[in-house]
Parts: C-alpha cells; structure tokens; sequence
C-alpha cells in the first residue's frame, strides 16, 4: 500500500526540464574550428580582445537581424563570469546582398565585407563595451 502510494506522487510529480547544451542554448547547427570559420568568412574571423571562446559554430543566418537568411553565419560563443552567453555573429557580405541600416537593441556594424552582430545575455550597455573589444 505504502509502495503504491509512492509510484502515485512520482508520477504525479512533472519530469524535471531537460538540461540544455551549450550549443542548443546557442542555436549552433554545427560546431567548427578555426579553419572552417575562416573559411566560410573568406578572411580570419573576428574575436573579443580579452575573452576565451567557448567554441565557434554555425547558426542559421534567418536568426540575425540584416544577415542574408538563406547562408550560415559564423558565431563565436563567449560565456561571462555569471554565465551569461555572448554572441559574436559574422557573415561575409556578398554582391547583391542589402547591408543593413539603421540600429538595433545590440551593436551591428560591417568591417569591410562581413556583416559583424555582438549580441547575447547582456544589456545593450556591456554590449556596446564588448563592441570596442571586437578585433
């Protein structure tokens, strides 16, 4: 009687939520190194002077305001003392492509021909900070 009782609170209780990854937290498709950044931008990819990567990946270009939508984006993942997660977005602009204008709620600038968005957990102030480290 006691044992059933005990299987009935169990099951009554809701399953705990799944502990997400660090790449499922980033939306990362595909995880990559160095060489293939490089490659997929053209050019070496740009890092946060200062910051220790967590891992660099390739995220869907439709998650990036202004990036072309139907191309990945490099993105370079930091993760701060409290572990909030940083974004460095990048994505080689191509002929054809319209360059965004105008801001938004996180930096966004171009450095010759990539598209560069700084973006993540923080509020846009320690964005803007981050953003004159971004070399």
């Amino acid at each position: 009687d006691d044992d059933r009782r005990a299987r009935e609170r169990a099951s009554a209780e809701p399953a705990p939520a799944p502990v997400r990854t660090p790449e499922q937290r980033a939306q990362i498709t595909l995880r990559v190194g160095l060489d293939e950044a490089s490659r997929q931008l053209g050019r070496p990819v740009h890092v946060i002077e200062g910051m220790s990567s967590q891992f660099i990946g390739l995220a869907s270009g439709r998650q990036v305001p202004g990036a072309d939508p139907s191309r990945q984006v490099v993105r370079v993942v930091y993760q701060d003392a409290a572990g909030r997660m940083i974004y460095l977005d990048q994505q080689r602009i191509v002929a054809g492509q319209a360059v965004p204008t105008g801001s938004t709620a996180s930096p966004r600038w171009t450095v010759g021909d990539v598209l560069v968005y700084l973006h993540g957990e923080l509020g846009a102030e320690a964005l803007r900070n981050l953003q004159r480290r971004v070399r």
